[in-house]
């Protein structure tokens, strides 16, 4: 893409003496960016906010009978990188002389630099401060979506763990197609087409998301897994009151709600809030065993 240089990926992986992954194709150059967990609007989203070679953790095989565990050359070693763990462990299980190990890329904004909605474009999450505006949505019955200026009353995050040191988060992957929509943390409401809102982490294949325009997207894939990434956290009301038009944001095109009534859930949401089974627990499994394809992952066939 215009404006990326992989030699300066693999220079900031380097000084920070993080082993480079190769690229989908096992280019010793190392020219690309990890596949599976983005889509290339956030790529590009990344570039334009400046977050483009934040290191993110993943994982590859490599050739054990030709390297040592900490000898890295992609053309050597025949380095290998797969879009889901899945896809990783049906290759190590096939071929008994390629082990796993850790390497690193520069993919890592997805979450912590959300592109969101403001008056002036779309811009990330972690640069949203106090005070900045923001735009606000308004769900009227009869009449669809609209969208208008709002203040940050909340802007607050964490930011990306030391994979070596530290432990990851389990985030929420939303596949709307063949690329991921949105990452969110497993407690983020979501608005769905019948404009209840619904944690993520209960959300299933064959759900339709609101989008910013008022039309709909549908899941065709959701997964569990774990993120080293940073996560950022905004509300634009101090506290829910009872009108979800406070509290809604354009995520990336969809509607999702603000940290304040993420912490109200169905406490205080009433009808406006479906709840149901979380992804991890044994009823989800049981209503979504056809769709099953891997550990805490389920798809449309």
């Amino acid at each position: 893409m215009p404006g990326y240089d992989p030699a300066t990926c693999y220079n900031v992986l380097k000084e920070r003496n993080f082993p480079p992954c190769p690229n989908t194709s096992g280019d010793p150059t190392y020219g690309g960016c990890c596949p599976g967990e983005y889509n290339p609007s956030y790529h590009q989203f990344c570039f334009s906010s400046g977050n483009l070679y934040t290191p993110y953790l993943f994982i590859e095989a490599y050739n054990a009978t030709k390297c040592s565990p900490d000898e890295y050359d992609a053309t050597k070693c025949d380095e290998r990188v797969f879009a889901t763990i899945d896809d990783l462990m049906k290759f190590l299980n096939a071929n008994p002389d390629y082990k796993p190990r850790n390497c690193y890329c520069c993919c890592s904004c997805v979450v912590y630099s959300t592109p969101m909605a403001t008056p002036t474009g779309m811009d990330a999450s972690s640069k949203l401060m106090v005070g900045n505006s923001i735009l606000k949505g308004n769900l009227v019955s009869g009449k669809g979506l609209s969208w208008t200026p709002a203040k940050v009353t909340f802007s607050q995050g964490i930011q990306a763990s030391d994979p070596e040191t530290e432990e990851a988060s389990t985030m929420i992957f939303i596949y709307c197609g063949e690329n991921v929509s949105l990452v969110l943390t497993e407690d983020q409401l979501t608005m769905m087409a019948s404009g209840k809102l619904k944690q993520a982490s209960t959300l299933v294949p064959g759900d339709l998301l609101m989008t910013a325009d008022g039309s709909t997207a549908k899941i065709t894939k959701i997964k569990s897994a774990q993120w080293f990434g940073g996560i950022h956290h905004i509300s634009i009301n101090p506290s829910y009151e009872g009108n979800i038009n406070d509290h809604l944001l354009n995520a990336n095109g969809f509607v999702i709600g603000d940290f304040s009534i993420q912490m109200s859930k169905d406490l205080l949401l009433g009808t406006d809030f479906e709840k149901a089974p979380q992804i991890s627990s044994a009823e989800y499994k049981a209503k979504n065993k056809a769709m099953n394809i891997g550990p805490d992952e389920y798809a449309l066939s």
